[in-house]
Parts: C-alpha cells; sequence; structure tokens
C-alpha cells in the first residue's frame, strides 16, 4: 500500500464533519418554557444510536443467525444551566407531570403515554451553516434529570445531563443539501 496525501485529502472533500456544529431542540408537552432554550443550553448529545439484534436459530447443530427486533439506546444530553433554572427546571416539571413525587400519580390531563411524549430534534451543520443532518426523536420522555455538581474550586458554568428513553427515531436524510446537490450532479 502506498501513502498518498492527494487521495486522502480527497476523501475529506469538506475537511470533515466537525461535531461542535449542531442544535437540539426538544418540544416538552409539560411546559413550553424550555423549548427554545434547548437550541442554545443543549451543549453535548449523540447522534442516535440503534441496534439489530441478532437471534440464534439452531439447526442440526449449526447456529444460523437470523436478524431480529430492533432496539434503541437511551439518549443523554448535556446542557449549561443560567441562574434562572429555566431550563432545568422545565424538564422537572416534564419528568414530574409523568409521575409526581408526592402523590405518585401522573399530572397530565389522562394517563395516555402520548400525552407525555414529545418529539426532539438533532441537527447538524456544515461549516459554512448548511444543514446536513436532522434525526427526529419520537415518543421521548425524561427519564433521569441528573446532578448539578457545586464546588468552590473551579469557575465553571454549571451544566447537568439528561438522559431520555424513547421509541425510535427517524433520519430526515432530505435535509442534507450538500449530499442532495452532488447526487443531483452525477450522471
Amino acid at each position: 500500500m502506498t501513502f498518498n496525501i492527494s487521495q486522502f485529502k480527497g476523501a475529506f472533500k469538506y475537511g470533515g464533519l466537525r461535531t461542535s456544529m449542531f442544535e437540539v431542540q426538544i418540544f416538552n408537552p409539560a411546559t413550553a418554557i424550555g423549548d427554545i432554550l434547548s437550541k442554545f443550553r443543549v451543549s453535548a448529545a449523540a447522534l442516535p444510536e440503534s441496534t439489530l439484534n441478532a437471534n440464534d436459530v439452531n439447526y442440526f447443530g449449526r447456529v444460523v443467525k437470523v436478524a431480529g427486533s430492533r432496539t434503541y439506546a437511551d439518549w443523554n444530553v448535556t446542557a449549561y444551566e443560567d441562574e434562572d433554572y429555566t431550563f432545568r427546571d422545565s424538564l422537572e416539571t416534564w419528568a414530574a407531570s409523568i409521575n409526581s413525587p408526592e402523590t405518585n400519580l401522573r399530572v397530565f390531563a389522562t394517563s395516555e403515554m402520548e400525552e407525555y411524549k414529545a418529539d426532539a430534534y438533532i441537527t447538524a451543520y456544515s461549516q459554512t451553516g448548511q444543514l446536513l443532518k436532522r434525526y427526529k426523536f419520537i415518543g421521548l420522555f425524561p427519564t433521569s434529570v441528573g446532578s448539578i455538581e457545586m464546588g468552590w474550586e473551579g469557575n465553571n458554568v454549571a451544566s447537568f445531563q439528561t438522559t431520555f428513553a424513547y421509541d425510535y427515531f427517524l433520519p430526515d436524510d432530505s435535509v442534507n443539501t450538500i449530499a442532495s446537490s452532488e447526487a443531483s450532479t452525477v450522471v
């Protein structure tokens, strides 16, 4: 194998995906006050993960792998908090509305899942601000609103992690403006 820097650079035509060029939007069914803040406060999140499980089927001493069901890993986001506690409060209100800490009851009007589940998006952008990729989370709700570590050492902006469960996600491939424009030029 020969080393060829030109071929390597050609494989990264755009200079590589920048992981800091993203935003998250979460729609909270309990209180909308944090909805717009999620675009500015969520400082870290992952593009979603799913696993297609394999089932072992035995036949005459041999194991055959058969595709099984898809499962979706929980989604963790890290968010900054301001002195108003608006974003964290909105997530705590959502979680408490699903199951009240005092009464152990749901606060929403009905016990239907659609009352407390919501949608969320994570969107990746190019270095020039073009929308590259978007994933939509369906049936999302918080399962854990993490702690904010306080301490006299350091001078950091407070942050905390929230874990969300969701039913599934859908990639929105129509939003990749770079790939769409290149596909239309291929003969």
